[in-house]
């Protein structure tokens, strides 16, 4: 039971970086967006 946990674990951290780099750059691309609407008026 506490193997296949750990596996579990270490699968998710493993997957982990690649959903919050994904997710930041989402987030940095709307704010540059926004900051650029904000420069053109």
């Amino acid at each position: 039971m506490f193997e296949i946990l750990q596996l579990r674990m270490r699968e998710s951290l493993d997957m982990w970086p690649v959903r919050v780099r994904r997710c930041a750059w989402l987030m940095g691309v709307l704010v540059i967006r926004e900051r650029f609407n904000h420069f053109r008026r």
